[in-house]
């Protein structure tokens, strides 16, 4: 389904002269994408990028691709895995304090947009990392070829109608019926789009990765 395809599909689920604006759906169908790539890695926007810390740094940004979801690392440098911590706070407590300077680093937390060591570099590190970049707007791609097109209404069409819903029948006494099928219907969309993709990388905090080469 195109941008276009998927907005008729909106309206007709919805038959409310309230939703009648085309651009109200068109924002709810952008928010429904990107809201559902942030919580599911397309793997369409996987991509890797490596991050450099010079002598005595102990954190620097992440790659300007970087959206989220870093799941695999390793340490260019000296040709080493590496473990990629929940936070920041869970490395150090792990670690605590210290002024030494390591020569070679195997742990690295991600937090927001910049990757931290648990102890200053004692000379250049690069790590190597792969993550998911940021989703294509509807705008700039309005097939939305990140995700199958079979799935287009099960997942984004029925997001939209899920939120609209919420609003139509706010304030209702009885039983929200149409809120309630349609958050249905996209909870079984989100779980169609697990199905389809069963292998892709996610976020997995101690866990060791199959040693491979660069």
């Amino acid at each position: 389904m195109n941008l276009q395809e998927m907005n008729a599909a909106v309206a007709k689920r919805l038959q409310d002269e309230s939703f009648e604006d085309h651009d109200w759906i068109n924002t709810g169908l952008e928010a429904a994408l990107q809201f559902v790539a942030s919580i599911f890695p397309f793997p369409d926007l996987l991509a890797s990028g490596t991050v450099t810390f010079a002598a005595d740094e102990q954190s620097h940004a992440m790659p300007t691709d970087y959206s989220w979801n870093p799941h695999s690392a390793w340490n260019t440098t000296d040709d080493l895995e590496v473990t990629i911590w929940p936070s920041f706070k869970n490395m150090f407590e792990e670690y605590g304090y210290t002024t030494s300077k390591y020569a070679s680093n195997q742990h690295v937390a991600v937090e927001g947009s910049t990757m931290y060591l648990p102890q200053q570099a004692l000379s250049e590190q690069v790590i190597k990392l792969w993550y998911q970049e940021p989703c294509p707007t509807l705008a700039t791609d309005p097939t939305c070829a990140v995700m199958p097109a079979h799935l287009h209404e099960e997942v984004l069409v029925n997001r939209v109608a899920d939120k609209a819903y919420t609003l139509i029948e706010d304030g209702m006494v009885e039983r929200k019926v149409n809120w309630e099928f349609y958050r249905s219907e996209f909870s079984g969309g989100l779980k169609l789009l697990s199905d389809w993709f069963p292998n892709v990388g996610r976020e997995t905090a101690f866990i060791k990765r199959r040693k491979f080469r660069i």
